[in-house]
């Protein structure tokens, strides 16, 4: 990997305490000593306290924003409320209802469009970026998994391979599992369609345990992983 650039697209990055943060803080901390160039691109996190309802109603930086150090560059994009993060802005709790059918309708029209998706912003920062930077690899990590659709698309658009990180298995984890209700079940059927759409193009994958990689590749026909 010597002297590669790798874009990295992670909708969690700190100054997010969280767990999907630390996954790609650490790739950012310590491509450099394999001689690899990391550009990260992920939102604005300032103020954002993990677990709270501060990630969708607290209105962060509005401007795109890079941050140069010797290990890489951070490239910070805003978040775009959707309809359903400005009533939870505005009233709080109230309307529950509205609000989950709100995230039902966003769930599966972000899979076809970018009209809607709350997260279109690192995409976009993506593609301005790589009109004006030689790239040599895109990983992209998730949750959210819509960053994988964007992964395909700049990989399709600039010719780039890209690697899928999966933190964990949506599709396939103990809660889906358990949830046997009509909408999981169409979310699942959906959400697995687009899944094989979107890896089609991936070079490889990485995920955290054996029996996750074994399930994605069974779904995927990826065999090229890693475990992390």
């Amino acid at each position: 990997m010597t002297n590669k650039k790798v874009l990295i697209l992670a909708y969690d990055f700190p100054p997010l305490n969280s767990v999907g943060a630390q996954r790609p803080y650490s790739w950012y901390k310590y491509f450099s000593k394999s001689g690899a160039i990391p550009t990260v691109v992920t939102r604005h996190w300032e103020g954002v306290k993990y677990g709270s309802t501060d990630s969708i109603v607290l209105k962060t930086n509005q401007a795109v924003e890079t941050e140069q150090t010797n290990l890489g560059d951070i490239i910070r994009v805003p978040y775009r409320q959707n309809y359903r993060d400005k009533l939870m802005a505005k009233f709080g709790l109230k309307y529950a209802g509205l609000r989950r059918l709100l995230t039902l309708f966003y769930n599966v029209f972000d899979l076809f469009t970018t009209i809607f998706d709350s997260k279109r912003e690192l995409y976009f920062a993506s593609k301005e970026y790589l009109k004006l930077h030689k790239v040599d690899y895109i990983i992209a990590t998730g949750e959210p998994y819509i960053l994988f659709k964007y992964a395909s698309q700049l990989s399709e658009e600039f010719g780039i391979p890209w690697h899928a990180d999966y933190r964990d298995d949506w599709i396939g984890n103990h809660i889906r599992e358990h949830n046997k209700s009509l909408m999981n079940r169409f979310m699942n059927t959906l959400e697995s369609f687009f899944e094989k759409r979107y890896l089609k193009s991936a070079k490889s994958f990485s995920t955290v345990a054996d029996q996750i990689a074994r399930n994605i590749e069974s779904r995927t026909a990826i065999h090229n992983y890693v475990i992390i």
